[in-house]
Order: structure tokens, then C-alpha cells, then sequence
């Protein structure tokens, strides 16, 4: 008796133990190929999934069922494609020590199909991946994950919309963020973002169910935020803003709808749908280097031993200022028309400044800006960059929300001016041109 329960026991646990991979979330998207293959109605399917690295090993491959109303349901194998790879913006803005982070992995599933026709419904959904993490504090119960994609090919061929910014974030309580879900459309559609639930628990292979919300949380309010704010979600462009008020283990799902005009009937219809669920973290506090705010990589400037400013040097005539910094900017708090910054020449002259642009990343940051200058540079000597509020109604602040002091300075000193001295005497100049003995 004593081995049969022994026996049950191990089973049992084998199976719980291989249940238990602690998913994170995922997004799935689809390409169309059949231009390039030659084979209509050629599709491949890319699936990525987040992982807590404390669960146990990810699958080798991921079953996908292809569903419609208007061909048989079937399904297919995605294997596995290249190694994890580490979450590499997880731990910007926060310790990787702070109360509730996690490591986090992003593997890749990838496979080929061929649909069987033209269908207005096809729907892609994962099959029940179980578990997430026991943490999360949103949902109501915490069980399996499921991702799904959908798919009207009846007005042509369609890739549904590409999410590339990162997914794994970890944020902290107070601070406002600006959290990107960039996406790369290929064929030109219109998108539109939206709040939506997250799926896995019951309903059907082609239609999971969705979670419930625990109090204090909803669908479009799945984070908690302080008081007289709320979570905003810009439609066009999928930047979630909030200012998280509570330590928490969120799940934050979102769908990006893509819509094409019919010339037939003079409408927008709905082509396509990804989906993108995701588990954050809201710690206590930043990291000290977050707090730290907006500051100069100091391994492109350095400290001026006389005044103690944070300096770079530049050269005659530059009429460019590029600036490097430790912790990356939020690019939605530049003021494009350089209104950030005020600059003074050495003999306390003010330069205008025309603008400012920045290249920035997927997730709409930036570690470098450039100043551009109405002249350049011509006196040999420090000239001095204040910060102010520009007209979008902030100075610059760094990814983790924290700001540019107003009147903080950056030193410039500039070299290579030639100064020429002209003593002339008995001369007279016309207009600024003409000189006249």
C-alpha cells in the first residue's frame, strides 16, 4: 500500500512539476509569405514566450490551433527557434533584488501553414500553457496562458502588425511612465490599440476564456495608480501611461486591431488582431542610479575641477551639441523645438536653440539627444546649458520618470577659435560693407 501511494505521489508531482513553467506572458503575430513562396495563402506564425527563469524548462515545440467557421479546425507544431534570451530592459529602473522581480527569458516559436481558403473569422490560439506565476495580484485566480492572433484574409493577403518593443518591465511605486508597445505594421493598414483580457482560464480550444479582476483593478485599469490618476492608453500609438501607487505582480494584456478601407463599400474593416500579455512588477523604489535622474554618461564628459559642472568638450564652430547619458531618456518628454534648454555664450550672450531630435529606440528611449544651434560655437571659453521646461510642460526625464532638475547645468568648453584683433585707424565703413579711408 505504502508503494502504491508512493507511486500516486510521484506521479502526481512529476505532473505538477512539469506543468509548473511559471510563463510571463507572450505575444503572437503572423507573416504572409506566399508572395515570396509561391504558395497562396502561405502563412508563418511566430509566437514569443516570457518566462520566470525560477520555472522549470520550456517546452522544445508549442501546439497552435488554426480556427474558423469556415474549414475544419486543425492544428500545428512550433518548434522552438535559437536560444532564450535574458529581458534586457528589465532591471533599468529597478534592482534586481527589489521585493517581487523575477529574471525574466524571451523564447521564440516559429512555423510555416498554409491555410485552407478565404475565411473572415480565422482565429490562432495557443494551447493552454500552464502556469503563471502564483504572485500576480490583479487576477482573480491565477492559472494557465493562452495567446491568439486573428485573421480576415477576404480583402487580400495581411501580416498582422509586429510587436517590438520590449515586453518584460519592471516599474516603481510614484513615478509616472511612459511604457511603449511599439509595433511594425508591413502592409500600411490602420492600427488601433486597446485594453484587453487576459486569456487561459476555461472556455474552448478556439475561444479561451478570459480572467477575472480582483477589487481595484479592471480591463483598462489593470494596474493600480494614485490617486486623481488612472491608466491611460493612447490608441494610436499603444504608449500606456501610468503612475503606479502600490507594490504589485500585474498581468497587462493588450490587442492591436488592424483595420483596411474597403473601396467597395467605402469602409474600414477589421483584417487582423495581435495580442500581447505581460506580467510586471511595481517595486517600492527605483534603483539609486534611476533616482539619480537625468545625468551625463561620464564616460563621454567629465567633471570641470573648478566649478565641479558636468563638462564636454567641443571644438570651433560646432553648431550641433550631442549629449550622451547614463540612464536612458523618455523621448516623449523632448521638446522637439529644443525649448528644454537655454544657452549662454562666454561673454554671457544667450545663443537661441533651434531644436532638438534624438534616434529613438523601439521602446521610444534614448540614451543620446543633439542640441541644434541657431550659430555655432565661435568664442573660446565655457559656455553653459541650463535646463528648463520646454513647452510640453517638463524638462527632460530619464525612462524611470525621474527629471532634469529646472536650472540644472551642463558645461560646454570650446576650443580652436582663432581671435583676430584688427586696429585700424582713419577708416570709416559704409553699411557694414563698404570701407572708406
Amino acid at each position: 500500500m505504502r508503494k502504491l501511494l508512493l507511486t500516486i505521489v510521484t506521479i502526481i508531482s512529476s505532473f505538477v512539476f512539469t506543468e509548473a513553467s511559471h510563463f510571463a506572458g507572450g505575444d503572437l503575430q503572423y507573416k504572409y509569405i506566399g508572395d515570396s513562396t509561391g504558395i497562396s495563402n502561405q502563412y508563418q506564425f511566430i509566437l514569443r514566450l516570457y518566462r520566470d527563469v525560477s520555472g522549470i524548462p520550456m517546452p522544445n515545440a508549442i501546439t497552435l490551433n488554426l480556427c474558423s467557421s469556415c474549414f475544419a479546425n486543425t492544428t500545428i507544431s512550433m518548434p522552438q527557434i535559437g536560444p532564450a534570451q535574458l529581458a534586457p530592459t528589465l532591471f533599468d529602473c529597478v534592482e534586481p533584488n527589489a521585493p517581487g522581480t523575477v529574471t525574466m527569458e524571451v523564447y521564440e516559436y516559429r512555423q510555416v501553414a498554409t491555410l485552407p481558403g478565404l475565411c473572415s473569422d480565422y482565429n490562432f490560439v495557443t494551447q493552454i500553457l500552464n502556469a503563471r506565476n502564483g504572485a500576480i495580484n490583479n487576477l482573480s485566480t491565477v492559472g494557465s496562458l493562452v495567446i491568439e492572433a486573428s485573421l480576415n484574409n477576404q480583402l487580400g493577403n495581411n501580416s498582422s502588425p509586429k510587436f517590438i518593443s520590449e515586453p518584460v518591465r519592471a516599474f516603481c511605486v510614484n513615478k509616472k511612465f511612459n511604457w511603449a508597445q511599439s509595433t511594425i505594421e508591413p502592409d500600411g493598414d490602420s492600427l488601433l490599440y486597446r485594453f484587453t483580457t487576459p486569456k487561459g482560464t476555461g472556455g474552448t480550444t478556439c475561444a479561451p476564456g478570459s480572467y477575472g479582476y480582483n477589487g481595484g483593478w479592471s480591463v483598462t485599469q489593470p494596474i493600480r495608480t494614485v490617486t486623481g490618476t488612472t491608466v491611460i492608453l493612447n490608441e494610436q500609438t499603444g504608449t500606456i501611461t501610468f503612475t503606479p501607487s502600490m507594490q504589485e505582480v500585474d498581468v497587462v494584456a493588450i490587442a492591436v486591431e488592424e483595420y483596411r478601407f474597403d473601396t467597395l463599400y467605402s469602409q474600414w474593416i477589421k483584417i487582423g488582431e495581435s495580442t500581447r500579455d505581460m506580467q510586471i512588477t511595481v517595486s517600492p523604489a527605483c534603483s539609486q542610479s534611476a533616482q539619480a535622474g537625468v545625468k551625463l554618461d561620464p564616460s563621454a564628459s567629465y567633471t570641470d575641477p573648478i566649478n565641479g559642472l558636468p563638462t564636454v568638450d567641443y571644438t570651433c564652430l560646432d553648431s550641433s551639441v550631442v549629449l550622451d547619458f547614463l540612464t536612458k531618456l523618455d523621448c516623449s518628454t523632448i521638446s522637439p523645438d529644443g525649448t528644454d534648454f537655454r544657452l549662454t555664450a562666454p561673454d554671457g550672450q544667450p545663443i537661441p536653440v533651434k531644436a532638438m531630435a534624438a534616434l529613438c529606440d523601439v521602446n521610444n528611449e534614448t540614451y543620446q539627444i543633439t542640441v541644434k544651434l541657431h550659430k555655432p560655437l565661435a568664442i573660446n571659453g565655457k559656455y553653459f546649458l541650463y535646463s528648463k521646461l520646454g513647452n510640453d510642460g517638463n524638462t527632460l526625464l530619464n525612462k524611470c520618470g525621474f527629471p532634469m532638475d529646472e536650472f540644472d547645468t551642463i558645461q560646454l568648453k570650446v576650443t580652436g577659435c582663432y581671435q583676430t584683433n584688427v586696429d585700424m585707424k582713419n577708416v570709416t565703413v559704409i553699411d557694414d560693407e563698404y570701407p572708406q579711408a
